[in-house]
């Protein structure tokens, strides 16, 4: 995760490539519907609402019956249906897109409540489209005493000074040209809408997500690191720039990455994708702004800094000569992640971040397995398949885990195996799921250790 941000890594992009002829537009705005909308996520609790929110509508009247009825339903929508790659692309280079990644988008589009249902109707039944009105106008009341009521002047204050801050460094010229670097020129000009949801002075840090061309955030009232809240923006359109890429400089990528000679060539193409937006935002696109790099580290996990810093320097010249990235860049990568990382086979961040785990024992003991390794570790990737054979792994897996369940089996011994093109293969035969999670203490130690 960035400093100072929770941002979702989940973000899409629908741009078109062709000849770039003007720069892009950058609009930081303050709109109702989008305040309402996070509101009540943050009444129904989880990932996409915001705690100081939460902590304010706990010191709000409750809502009447049937208000809580309609949040209730509210809550209770599907908020992962339909969620779906656009087009066929390789594993860890596409893009996704939902039906309510697009209605939190209007959110912050939209100039009325009566246009923003006319836009969410392709998506939404009327049935569902009243679900979502009636749980707006059941925060409303909340929202006019603790947020316009309570947060009006300041948030004024707050989303004013972003705006000139970024108008300033013309952080939309930024953005152009990482969508060069990526291969995208015809992004170079889209315009690009900031929604900033007001939340109480001490609210935390901020936040960003991505999706299309529009970027939302909750932002306390009281923040004004206005240069690290550029650099995450920037990070956060480099991963949607990414998940765009033109096919043929995806496979230029990935061949770069099968024709180096690094063992760890698996491992680093597995992280690059958070390594790059690193670079370009919380490195290149911070000193661009402020002057100087960042003194404080990059991102919060140690080996995506670490891999950043290392290829920062070429990406920083590409960047700055508005280019895009070339194969000698590329070339590179592998390299740059050894001198990184150059204990990464002892590393279990660096191997067990970006998974497929393998079982043929059914959905609910795979259920049950990817519950213990994440309550045990940072997963960022899990693909989870029935017994296959290594030639039907997807391609880009950087680690397998095979596990099997087999009544009366003894104590499970960790065996590793190493692929010709540095895949590594960890393979366990355990006598019941409850194992697991012991199981998966002695991989990481045995990992520490090198011990096979």
């Amino acid at each position: 995760m960035i400093r100072c941000a929770a941002v979702l890594v989940f973000l899409l992009l629908m741009l078109a490539s062709g000849p770039s002829v003007a720069q892009a537009s950058l609009d930081v705005r303050i709109n109702r519907l989008q305040g309402l909308l996070d509101l009540a996520l943050s009444y129904c609790g989880g990932d996409e609402g915001s705690p100081a929110l939460q902590k304010a509508l706990a010191e709000v009247a409750p809502p009447s019956a049937p208000d809580a009825d309609r949040l209730r339903r509210f809550c209770g929508m599907d908020r992962w249906r339909d969620f779906r790659s656009s087009e066929e692309r390789p594993r860890g280079y596409g893009q996704w897109s939902s039906p309510w990644w697009r209605l939190q988008d209007e959110a912050v589009l939209s100039p009325d409540l009566k246009r923003f249902q006319q836009r969410i109707a392709e998506d939404y039944a009327p049935e569902e489209q009243k679900i979502v009105l009636d749980a707006l106008a059941a925060v409303e009341p909340w929202y006019v005493e603790k947020v316009e009521g309570g947060l009006g002047g300041k948030a004024s204050a707050m989303v004013d000074g972003m705006r000139d801050h970024l108008q300033e460094h013309r952080v939309d010229t930024l953005l152009a040209a990482a969508a060069r670097f990526y291969g995208l020129p015809g992004a170079a000009d889209v315009p690009w809408t900031i929604g900033l949801s007001p939340v109480p002075v001490g609210g935390g840090s901020f936040s960003a997500t991505v999706n299309e061309h529009v970027v939302r955030s909750f932002m306390p009232v009281d923040s004004r690191d206005y240069t690290g809240y550029a650099s995450v923006v920037v990070h956060e359109v480099a991963h949607v720039l990414f998940g765009r890429q033109p096919l043929p400089q995806v496979e230029r990528i990935r061949a770069a990455f099968r024709d180096a000679p690094s063992p760890n060539r698996r491992y680093a193409e597995a992280w690059l994708n958070e390594a790059l937006a690193t670079a370009v935002g919380n490195g290149w696109a911070y000193r661009r702004i402020a002057g100087h790099d960042d003194s404080a580290p990059w991102y919060d996990d140690a080996v995506i800094d670490a891999y950043a810093r290392a290829i920062a320097p070429a990406v920083y010249a590409r960047l700055d000569a508005s280019a895009p990235m070339d194969d000698a860049l590329m070339a590179g990568w592998a390299a740059a992640f050894d001198r990184a990382l150059p204990d990464a086979r002892r590393n279990p961040e660096v191997l067990l971040q970006h998974l497929v785990l393998v079982t043929p024992q059914g959905r609910d003991v795979a259920g049950q397995l990817q519950r213990a390794l994440r309550e045990r570790m940072r997963v960022r990737a899990m693909t989870v398949v029935s017994e296959a054979s290594a030639d039907q792994m997807p391609e880009e897996a950087a680690t397998i885990l095979r596990v099997e369940i087999a009544e009366g089996a003894g104590a499970g011994r960790w065996m590793r195996e190493e692929a010709a093109d540095g895949r590594l293969v960890y393979r366990i035969r355990l006598p019941h799921v409850a194992a697991f999670p012991e199981a998966l203490d002695t991989l990481v130690a045995n990992i520490r250790t090198d011990a096979w």
